[in-house]
This record gives C-alpha cells, structure tokens and sequence, in this order.
C-alpha cells in the first residue's frame, strides 16, 4: 500500500439545484417518498424503491416546495429512510429523492413535506382539565400476532403467516409487516399472511409483525424470525447477442462489439468470443466490446460470440463477421530530441524535481510550464514558443502550495490559472483550502510579469486539490476530493468524496455535487479532469489507493451551467477488462486527447505487475492507455515495460502521432531513467532514452498533453524542457 499522506480539506456541500431530465433511464423506478415529523428538530424519512443494485440515492430538501432544493445527502442503494436532524421548530420542510445507479438515474419522486413542531409549547394539560378518556374511547391495542412463520417459496419471494390477533374494543383492523426493521406493508384482517416479492436470492431477511385496530392502537410485534432466499434455479440460456461487429484497428488488432443479450433468469454473466470457432475470451457483462490484439498482419479471422448466464446455461451464438487484418506499415521511428534549460540552478529559481510534475499548459504555440524554488518555495513560470522565445514570471501568493498538488491552465495570452492546494497536514503541517488562482500576465513577446488578481478557495484542512481543465467555451472545471476524516476500522468508512466546481464563460464559480468514490482516509488520491474531443462532455476519473478499479464522471455543459450524467465507479477494472484494470495501489493518471479520432486517452500502470525485492521495495507494472470514445467504449494499447507502479508518466497527443514518456525499472531496480515512445498505426517504435532525473524516488516528469514536450530537472538540479519531434 502506498502510505503517502496528503493535504485534504472539507469543502463546502454545495449542489446544483437540478439534474438532467435526459438521465431519466426507462425501467429505473422512481422512488416513493414519505415525510414525517419526529420531534420539534427532526423529520423521519421513508422510502420505497423495486430496483435491484442501486448504487444510491440522492435526497433533496427545500423550504418552499415549489423551487430552491438542494441536497441533503448521498446514501446507499440499500438505505430505505433518513433522520434529518437540527432543523428549526415550527416549519415545513420539503423533500424529494432520486435513486441512481451506475450511468442512470430516476426521475424526482413527489415532494413529501413534514412540519416540525413549536417546540416552546406546553402539551401538558391543565391540572383541572380531566383527561380520562370517555369509558365508550377504544385506548387498548389488540394482541400480539403469535405463532409467526416463514417460508422461502423460491429464490425471489418469501412466504409469511401468523395467527389472528383479538382485541376487545373496535376489532383489528390490520397487521403492519415489517422487513429489516423497516415497514414493508399492511394486511387488512381477517387476512393472516402474504407474500414477500422482489427479493434477491441467497439473503436473509427478518420479519416481524404487528397489528392495529380500528382506533389505531398498535400492538407489540410478534417475532422477529428470520428467513432465507435460495439461489436461483435456472436453466434457461440466455437470447443469443446480435449486431456483432469487427474493426482492423491496426496490423495487430481487431476491435469487436455487439449488442447485449437478456436473461429472464441469474441475469448475463460473461460473453464468449469465439475466433475461427474457437473460444478465445470470456467478457465480463456489461461490457459488450473488447479486443483481439493477438491478431497476425494480412490474415483473416472470423468471429461470433455467446452469452452465458450465471448458473452457467450458454445461448446460441450470434452472427458470424469476418475481418481481414491489414499488411502492417514500417513502425514510427525514434523521436529526435531536443533539451532547452529551463533554469540553471537557480537562475531564476532553484528548481527541484519534487515540483516538476503533473501537467503542463498550452495556448496555441506557447508551452508554460510552473516550476518551484528549493530554497524558497517561489513558484515560477517558463514560457516557450515554436519560434523559440522564452521567459520567466514570478507567480505570487503561491509560496505555500505544492506544484505537485495542482494543475493551471492558460486562458488567454494574458491569462492563467493555477489551482493547487498546499502541503501535507498528515505530517504536521498546516493544510490549507484547495486554491483557483487568477494570474495577468505582462511581457512581449511572452510573459515577464504574473499578478495575482482574484482567488476562489474550495473547503479546508481536509481537501486536496485533483486537476483543472479548459472548457471550448471558455469555461473551467476543477476537482478536488475529500477523504472522510472520521473514519473506523470499519470499511463502510473508507471513501473519498470528489469535489467539482465550475466557471462559467461569464465568470461565476459553482460547486456540482460531490460525489463518494472509493478510496483510504489519509492516502494520495489520484484526480483527472478532461473535455472530450467528441462531444464536449466533461469527464472525471477517480482511482484510490489499494482498490483496483477506476471511477469515471460524466458532466455536461448548458445554459443552466454543469450538470451530472452519470458516474461508474466500476468504469475499468480486472473484473470487465482484465490485465487492463489499475494496478491496485495508486498508479499515475496522465490524460489526453485524440482529436483525430476524437477520443480520450487515459495512460496508467495496469494490473500486471511484478514485485522485483521487498527491501528496497521496488514493484512494476505494465502500462494500459484506454482510448475512450464519446459513449464511454473502451480500446486500450499496451506498454509491455515494467514502470515503477506509481511513478509519474507523460502522455502527449500530436496530429495522431501518440507519446508516452516513463522510466522503466533498471536492472539495478533504480527508475532514475526517462524514456519516450511513440505509436502509431503500426505499432510502438523502439523507446529512446532522454534524460537521467534527480533522485529516482520522485515524481519527477511534467508533460504537455498536446504538445510532444515534457520537463525534468537532471541530476545537477537544472530543470530541461524536452520536446519531442518525429
């Protein structure tokens, strides 16, 4: 486990007032909502919902009913009710709920409100004011329901019966069922049982019922007992997947989709890809695509492919598609190199490798790159352009925040913005707020001068600051993520909210919802923002320390500002993608894009990995780019080269020519070495070797993901620019 501790501060729980209509998926219910007042500071929610798997839901609250709801809180899919505490006495609160689950959400239940309370009032009565019930006022509940029974009648639905209560006033009325300690439902008498539906199979439940007369006087519940769901007994096949397709994406690989079977029973578990009859992969439902990369050059290849179902039952296979893999053309050759000193040791500032890391900023032909003092802590910022001017900026207010905790973007050729949080409150020192900083800059032909004109600051000691993106109509995102700081022992308790906020083109900052990944309280978390190529959509990537699959939020752009669309928190991992799931620590997350084939690119060391000695620990791992296209299908690529598992990696995307800079792991287990590759069509070229970096145990690489460039200071502490030309 990577036991790194970061700066994290708790930002404020601002929400958007609305989510698309357009995420309203047919087939998710929508959630049926019941308010309560339980004190003169409490409201009682209660919920029901039919869907199976939902990842949560999302609880709203208002003070008029007709408009302004924000968000309450976040639960999980299982939860049925919620206490809302510490509200004023004597007012109305209204609520609304959605359930969401993976890319889909449902739509608004109907608002429910509650009034608290005064809670000055005196419900004690008067001392002369008699309240003995009138003799004829029914005051007696009816007797305990005995003799309750359950029965699992199959793996979806339990049986329930119990004996007839009495009661001596105005006869019973009812039985309410209660499922978990949760009401399920009410049994008008003289009926003594039902039927529990919906239920998953292989799970206990506990029931317990009570029951009520016709005065609403409840008795005590008779129970609990328990019952179980058997698994499911299946032996229908699923329908057979339709409308394969197979696509020569290179010499060496066949991209394949097709549509997703159905099944009445246990539900589709895996696909079965069969090449020239054989069977040559199992894929993980619900994905529907996947690659062939073990294709040779100008041979052709047939395809079909299966569903199997959880009890194993295989349907029939769906349309053959043949494909023909074309001759490969001559791999790309070795990039030529050119090294441009950014700061000799101390020039301008002392540059240090710990602050040279993460991505760098474009505009046009100008590449910035912000750089720190080792003496100082000064921030600066090189500029360079294709016609080879330079320059240097001193950027204040920034003396206390980490380079390595941020990312800034050029706007304009008089604007930057930098957002950063500062340094590592787990080892003592003070945290701080994750930052937006926006800078004017001064100079021709690049910038001499940075001053700070404004700040906008995200939460506090617990919050650090992930990533920020330009936006096409000028707008910005940042993220940031909050691991929970009261966490147990309990797991339930390791998570890591995900903070966005967003500028709109008019200059309005706004905070989107936060969302609750996976991820260990006190660990580095990795953060990726990025604004695809093919649609303008926003997406976030999410991976924290020792789990083994990374999240993706999408976001969309509108009049009315960013919205949330969905967000998987299974989006790759070993269990739908195989050796292409994260290595499971805290593998580097560089992010691109592709605008030739308007994709994303996310760069990562995957699941395959070796441990090379436990002392000195050195562990690698291979290296998976995922190319990601606007509805979220994935193709990945793959480095066969141990990298050092966490270690920082370089993407860069240029007129469809892709660079990949890393440090392999040495035969003398050091990483200190950085190396550039290319890809094209025709493969990966042979790696080249640029630099040697200060100390091998840093992060140390910044890149420019659309220009072929990144930078590194060199064992002599001088801080290059390396630019990258075919």
């Amino acid at each position: 486990m990577v036991s790194r501790f970061v700066s994290v501060l708790i930002f404020a729980s601002l929400l958007s007032a609305a989510l698309s209509s357009t995420l309203e998926a047919a087939g998710l219910t929508t959630p049926v909502l019941s308010a309560q007042a339980a004190s003169s500071t409490q409201v009682f929610l209660q919920w029901s919902n039919s869907d199976k798997g939902l990842s949560g839901y999302v609880i709203e609250r208002s003070g008029t009913g007709t408009g302004g709801f924000t968000t309450l809180a976040t639960v999980s899919g299982k939860s049925t009710s919620y206490a809302d505490n510490g509200l004023d006495s004597g007012k109305t609160f209204f609520y609304r709920i959605q359930a969401y689950k993976q890319r889909t959400i449902s739509s608004y239940s109907s608002v429910a409100s509650a009034t608290t309370p005064p809670a000055d009032i005196d419900t004690t009565p008067p001392a002369d004011i008699d309240t003995t019930p009138p003799a004829d006022i029914d005051t007696t509940p009816p007797s305990t329901p005995a003799g309750l029974t359950v029965s699992a009648v199959d793996c979806g639905q339990i049986n329930l019966n119990w004996n007839a209560s009495t009661d001596s006033g105005t006869g019973v009325k009812g039985y309410n069922v209660f499922r978990n300690n949760v009401f399920s439902r009410q049994i008008l008498s003289p009926a003594t049982s039902t039927s529990d539906t919906g239920l998953t199979a292989s799970t206990s439940y506990v029931y317990s019922v009570s029951a009520i007369d016709q005065a609403g006087n409840e008795s005590p519940r008779g129970g609990p007992v328990t019952g179980a769901t058997p698994a499911c007994t299946d032996t229908v096949s699923p329908t057979a997947p339709s409308a394969l397709s197979a696509v020569a994406a290179s010499c060496s690989q066949i991209n394949l989709s097709w549509s997703a079977a159905s099944d009445i029973g246990s539900g589709v578990k895996t696909y079965l890809l069969y090449r020239n009859a054989i069977m040559i992969q199992q894929v993980a439902s619900p994905s529907t695509t996947t690659v062939d990369s073990t294709v040779s050059a100008s041979n052709s290849y047939s395809y079909a492919v299966s569903a199997a179902d959880a009890a194993g039952n295989v349907s029939g296979p769906s349309n053959t598609v043949t494909v023909t893999a074309p001759a490969c053309p001559n791999p790309p050759s070795n990039p030529v190199v050119t090294a441009t000193l950014i700061d000799n040791n101390g020039v301008f500032g002392w540059s240090s490798a710990v602050e040279l890391k993460g991505k760098a900023a474009s505009l046009g032909s100008e590449t910035a790159f912000v750089y720190a003092s080792f003496a100082t802590f000064e921030k600066w910022l090189y500029t360079k352009d294709d016609l080879g001017n330079q320059s240097h900026a001193l950027m204040p207010g920034l003396s206390q925040d980490k380079v390595s905790n941020g990312e800034y973007v050029l706007t304009g050729p008089n604007e930057l913005w930098f957002f950063s949080s500062n340094d590592l409150p787990a080892f003592g020192t003070l945290g701080a707020p994750a930052v937006a900083r926006q800078y004017a800059l001064q100079g021709a032909p690049l910038p001499t001068t940075a001053n700070l004109i404004s700040t906008q600051s995200f939460g506090d000691q617990y919050s650090g600051a992930g990533g920020l993106t330009k936006l096409q109509s000028g707008g910005l995102v940042a993220v940031w993520y909050r691991p929970n700081p009261n966490w147990t022992n309990d797991p339930a308790t390791s998570y890591v909210d995900v903070g966005i906020a967003y500028r709109s083109p008019s200059g309005i900052w706004n905070s989107v919802l936060p969302i609750r990944v996976e991820g260990l309280p006190n660990h580095m978390h990795r953060l990726s923002v990025i604004q695809h190529p093919g649609d303008n959509g926003v997406w976030v990537f999410s991976k924290g320390d020792s789990f083994s699959r990374i999240a993706a939020m999408h976001l969309s752009e509108g009049a009315a500002g960013l919205s949330l669309d969905w967000v998987d928190n299974n989006f790759i991992t070993t269990a739908t993608d195989g050796m292409n799931g994260p290595e499971a620590e805290l593998p580097y997350l560089a992010t691109a894009t592709d605008s030739a084939t308007g994709e994303i690119l996310l760069a990562y060391q995957n699941a395959q990995f070796q441990i090379f000695t436990a002392s000195p620990f050195v562990k690698g791992a291979y290296v998976s780019i995922a190319r990601i296209d606007p509805a979220g299908r994935k193709t990945f690529l793959n480095l066969s080269k141990y990298v050092e598992r966490v270690s920082s990696l370089g993407l860069s995307s240029v007129n469809g020519a892709l660079w990949l800079v890393y440090r392999p792991i040495k035969a003398d287990l050091t990483y200190a070495d950085v190396y550039a590759i290319g890809h094209s069509a025709a493969g990966w070229s042979a790696p080249t070797y640029v630099t040697t970096t200060a100390n091998s145990s840093l992060d140390a690489i910044m890149y420019c993901a659309d220009h072929a460039a990144f930078a590194a200071a060199t064992p002599d502490w001088k801080a290059y620019l390396y630019e990258l030309k075919p």
